[in-house]
């Protein structure tokens, strides 16, 4: 299905982001510890930005995780192991619950977003919605990759039943 292949673009290049991210955080913070120690002169913007690409890091991570449906389900394991009747079902439960929190997390990620995205960071003086759309963003990609699962487990249940 058609679908399937976006969805699975958009892991991709979720995943190479993230890893782009990851060397660019990896990368100012040697550099921020060479100049600090090394030459004595330490950066004065390179902090703020690794802490930026750390809130950053930590979304789009949870979005690839999300993409390759590796987020940790303890009630699905849980539940399988008393009956494995109930894993399908229970997991199914547990995807309409995070669908409807993402919902959530967009709607007030954008919110807080637009509300308070004029105020600047200290140093490196840009604005801070580009920290903060991270939340929406990245609710929304969580959602695209849960609603995708949740279509994909109705479909192959409707199939068999």
């Amino acid at each position: 299905m058609w679908t399937d292949r976006v969805v699975e673009w958009c892991a991709t290049a979720l995943e190479h982001v993230t890893g782009c991210v990851f060397i660019v955080l990896t990368s100012l913070t040697l550099a921020q510890v060479f100049f600090r120690y090394g030459l004595n002169s330490p950066l004065t913007w390179s902090e703020e930005l690794v802490r930026y690409l750390c809130v950053w890091l930590t979304f789009l991570g949870a979005s690839v995780l999300t993409a390759k449906n590796a987020h940790l389900r303890l009630g699905v394991t849980v539940m399988s192991h008393f009956s494995p009747r109930l894993g399908p079902p229970t997991g199914f439960v547990l995807d309409v619950l995070v669908f409807v929190f993402l919902i959530l997390l967009t709607w007030q990620g954008t919110r807080f977003t637009l509300i308070a995205g004029f105020l600047t960071s200290p140093a490196l003086r840009n604005p801070m919605w580009w920290v903060w759309i991270a939340l929406p963003l990245n609710g929304a990609l969580m959602l695209l990759f849960v609603g995708h699962s949740l279509f994909g487990r109705a479909r192959g249940a409707l199939r068999r039943g």
